[in-house]
């Protein structure tokens, strides 16, 4: 026989009238031919919790991009003035602002790698209780394998524009270089889409949890996540908690 806490879902000896996890009381006594469904129920919400621990890492990453984004668009578009003078880039300028850029992209794809560490774990355990979310432990391998990929190709890439931009754009640099530039040029292409192929089969995880227990925010969550990371992650973590009160079967602010 065995008791189940009805707070944080653990499972009791039937001697104990206090959880040992959390100290809430517990009820009454479970049957024990109950206990698989029991085990089942918990692996499944436990599984749903590391998928939810992924998520403020998701948040921290797009915040990380907004930080990046006035940089891009500097390069890019010229609507800015730090890095352009008369419409002429400033290679000093450029070229003290790459390792920046560097280290903060290197920390974005470390934060994901983090992220999607979370995530295979958690889909590995759902995976237990229903092999249809495969898709997501597959897709979480590939996005660390484009991940892993996208390291050098980004610090090779960044590296001969940052060389470029000191030589004060020196054609003899690139052509010194070219090899460097195209060998990082193909990691970055190689890397994203490992990574984009990844991604897209963890949303479609994601969205399948919600279809299953036809929870409608967790389908839209999985739809952000894809289209705009930041809103995405923002509503499963607050619809994923839910989800697991649900399935546990207990008010939500006792999850």
């Amino acid at each position: 026989m065995v008791r189940e806490c009805k707070r944080c879902g653990a499972l009791n000896e039937d001697v104990l009238e206090n959880c040992v996890i959390c100290a809430a009381i517990l009820p009454r006594s479970v049957t024990a031919e109950s206990r698989i469904r029991i085990d089942r129920r918990g692996i499944f919400s436990r599984g749903i919790d590391f998928i939810r621990y992924a998520m403020p890492l998701f948040i921290v990453e797009e915040i990380l991009y907004i930080v990046v984004s006035p940089f891009q668009v500097n390069l890019l578009f010229d609507k800015f003035s730090p890095y352009y003078s008369s419409g002429v880039v400033d290679s000093s300028k450029l070229a003290s602002s790459i390792p920046l850029l560097s280290y903060t992209l290197i920390a974005m794809i470390a934060i994901s790698i983090v992220a999607f560490i979370l995530m295979r774990k958690g889909f590995s355990m759902m995976r237990i209780i229903d092999s249809e979310y495969k898709t997501g432990v597959t897709g979480t391998y590939l996005l660390f394998v484009g991940l892993i990929i996208l390291i050098p190709g980004t610090l090779e890439t960044l590296g001969v524009i940052h060389g470029y931009s000191a030589s004060g754009f020196a054609l003899s640099y690139l052509f010194s270089n070219y090899l460097t530039l195209i060998g990082g040029a193909a990691l970055l292409i190689l890397g994203g889409i490992f990574a984009f192929i990844g991604y897209v089969m963890v949303c479609l995880a994601i969205y399948k949890l919600g279809a299953r227990f036809n929870y409608g925010p967790v389908k839209i969550g999985g739809v952000l996540l894809f289209l705009l990371s930041f809103l995405g992650g923002i509503v499963l973590l607050f619809s994923l908690r839910t989800l697991r009160s649900k399935i546990l079967g207990v008010k939500e602010e006792f999850s």
